[in-house]
């Protein structure tokens, strides 16, 4: 079960930064001569961004050890994690 949940997570870091990559191509192309490393630049900070805010929010859950306050919180967080 790691295993398949390891690959998963490597194809969804890929994937994301890909979705920025082309997304930020398409919109920025043709506006102040952007090229393609600038467009990757900005793929891979925001990508950074977005680990970083999944970082924070899973942060509290491995600070508090009691198992009720570890309940309530990933009942929070679930609703959190959707709004990033």
């Amino acid at each position: 079960m790691f295993q398949k949940v390891q690959a998963y997570a490597n194809w969804s870091f890929t994937t994301g930064i890909d979705a920025i990559f082309i997304a930020s191509w398409a919109i920025y192309r043709n506006r102040l001569g952007y090229n393609s490393i600038e467009h990757l630049v900005l793929a891979v900070y925001c990508q950074i961004l977005i680990l970083a805010a999944i970082i924070l929010a899973l942060l509290p859950s491995m600070l508090w050890t009691d198992p009720a306050a570890v309940r309530t919180y990933k009942t929070f967080s679930s609703y959190l994690l959707y709004m990033e």
